[in-house]
């Protein structure tokens, strides 16, 4: 199997010496190289899910919001585990469910997903921002994804999907960040925060 950074290096997305310190990193501080090499903001959360999907060979989903998704296949998933867990319900076919997912890594979330479904997990490798606009409009019933935008930088997981509800049926799109780092990559990418 390819190596996550020999494929940005072969697509001219990072150089050989960009590698070598995010590796530097890597070991360091304990981290995936696809988080280092984001938090040193040499890549994109979209050109990561590319080199992921490649490596790993996982299919990915891109502009999936306004898709029309059967009720039916949204109460597979609770909205508070979709928001927790960063996963939206694309698909059910026979005994298999394609769930957009964040992190292919996160085997828990993928068990979690088997046992609530009952059914066999297929993932399909999407951005953060991506699922949460498609929770925020197909489960919370927003219309606001292209409206104004609200930054919430919450390191826990269930605090931030409360406040993410709360949010966004007050009409704002609702931008998550895990740590101040994330919420500053996120404030500068042409997005109008609220503060």
């Amino acid at each position: 199997m390819r190596q996550l950074g020999d494929i940005l290096v072969e697509a001219d997305i990072i150089s050989s010496k960009t590698l070598e310190r995010a590796l530097e990193r890597q070991m360091s501080e304990k981290k995936r190289l696809g988080d280092v090499l984001e938090e040193m903001g040499v890549i994109t959360e979209d050109e990561l899910v590319d080199a992921l999907s490649k490596q790993f060979k996982f299919k990915t989903i891109k502009n999936f919001v306004g898709h029309a998704y059967p009720q039916e296949l949204l109460d597979m998933l609770p909205s508070d585990f979709a928001m927790k867990r960063l996963v939206f319900p694309l698909k059910q076919k026979d005994s298999m469910l394609a769930v957009a997912i964040t992190d292919p890594f996160d085997l828990e979330t993928m068990e979690m997903l088997s046992r609530i479904t009952g059914m066999q997990v297929v993932p399909v490798l999407s951005t953060r921002k991506e699922i949460l606009d498609a929770i925020s409009v197909h489960y919370l019933k927003s219309s606001s994804v292209g409206g104004d935008a609200i930054l919430v930088v919450e390191d826990s997981a269930p605090i931030a999907a409360i406040i993410l509800l709360a949010l966004v049926k007050e009409g704002y799109k609702v931008l998550m960040a895990s740590d101040g780092l994330e919420g500053l990559k996120s404030r500068w990418r042409n997005v109008r925060c609220l503060l």
